[in-house]
């Protein structure tokens, strides 16, 4: 990002979602949810808009590659007064000196986000697990685990999609999600449900939101 550029967005002061993934599928439903009122607008291949509007909430979709070459997203977060984060590492074919370095990088991220900003995480990924010292930001947790904030259970695979349960808070939910999902969409999808539900959308709402796509 040039210089003239950095000091449009201290100025604009737009609002971030970061999302930390190899997939889109994150990003699609969030800007899916809000485009009717133009509220979100999507970043592609980090090209970063020269005209945005006063506290315009804007999706970064960052997959691995780009991310370890760190390119100015730190700059974005330290300027941006409360940005969302959501982070999906499911890297378990990654050899030790990849790991590491993600790790790295990860912390810097996440070492660098205000008390006002909020990180939610895939939480069934011991990479993760290690942020919750390293951060000020609000985090919201998300996975199998036992300990996480939105916990997922029942999943039941069928041939034209995947039904599971979401507990958060006691609610316990069910959701019917149609289309092709592997376990690491399964993820980011649970992500997006617990971004949803910080904007004010109930889990109910959610369910009835996610059962009208379907994914491809």
């Amino acid at each position: 990002m040039s210089f003239f550029k950095k000091i449009i967005y201290l100025i604009k002061k737009p609002n971030f979602i970061f999302i930390i993934s190899d997939s889109f599928l994150s990003s699609d439903i969030i800007l899916r949810f809000f485009k009717e009122n133009n509220k979100v607008r999507k970043i592609i291949d980090n090209s970063f808009p020269l005209f945005i509007h006063k506290n315009e909430k804007l999706i970064l979709n960052i997959n691995f590659n780009d991310f370890k070459k760190n390119r100015g997203y730190k700059f974005l977060l330290k300027s941006d007064f409360s940005p969302v984060v959501l982070l999906n590492y499911y890297g378990k074919d990654l050899f030790d000196e990849e790991y590491k370095e993600i790790l790295e990088k990860i912390f810097n991220i996440s070492e660098v986000l205000k008390k006002e900003g909020i990180l939610i995480l895939n939480y069934d990924e011991k990479l993760i697990k290690k942020i919750k010292s390293k951060t000020n930001a609000f985090i919201l947790t998300c996975g199998e685990n036992e300990e996480s904030d939105f916990r997922i259970t029942d999943i039941n695979k069928e041939n034209n999609g995947i039904n599971f349960k979401i507990n958060y808070k006691g609610d316990i939910i069910p959701f019917w999600i149609k289309g092709i999902i592997t376990e690491k969409d399964l993820y980011d999808i649970l992500l997006s449900i617990a971004f949803l539900t910080i904007k004010k959308v109930n889990l109910v709402e959610a369910s009835q939101f996610l059962k009208e796509i379907v994914f491809k």
